[in-house]
């Protein structure tokens, strides 16, 4: 039996407590070949996707969907 190894993009809504440390499990997991993150507030969102290393950051939650 061969079993396939699946990647999948996250799209993360939300950079607070919660959102950091879904953050940092999506950026330290092997499936994850994508990661975008999002946050109302725009430095917060950066500074989360800069710890991370997401591909991409916004403060609107529409450009992650």
């Amino acid at each position: 039996m061969v079993i396939q190894k699946k990647e999948v993009g996250i799209g993360l809504i939300g950079a607070g407590k919660i959102g950091s440390l879904r953050a940092h499990l999506a950026a330290t997991s092997p499936v994850v070949n994508f990661f975008a993150i999002s946050d109302i507030d725009p430095q917060r969102a950066e500074a989360v996707a800069q710890q991370n290393e997401a591909a991409f950051h916004t403060s609107d939650n529409r450009e992650v969907i």
